[in-house]
């Protein structure tokens, strides 16, 4: 018991920071790199919807419409659950 309450804050910490790290780079990039960190964003936190409009937007911005209308999707159908 000890030991699963420690490593699920553990866990916790990790998490965080995760999501602090992949935002401070996502806002420090553009282009394709930004697509990249985006998209590790989204996996942290599948239902961040500003990430999500963020890598749809980027995509657009580089021509990739297919893949931002897949990004769309994927986005709503995820937040209809």
């Amino acid at each position: 018991p000890e030991y699963s309450a420690w490593l699920e804050a553990e866990r916790q910490e990790f998490r965080v920071l995760a999501l602090r790290l992949a935002n401070t780079l996502v806002s420090g990039s553009e282009g394709e790199d930004r697509i990249v960190h985006l998209r590790r964003l989204i996996a942290l936190d599948p239902l961040n919807e500003q990430a999500a409009a963020a890598l749809i937007k980027a995509l657009m911005e580089l021509g990739r419409r297919n893949e931002a209308h897949e990004v769309a999707g994927l986005t709503e159908r995820l937040l209809q659950r």
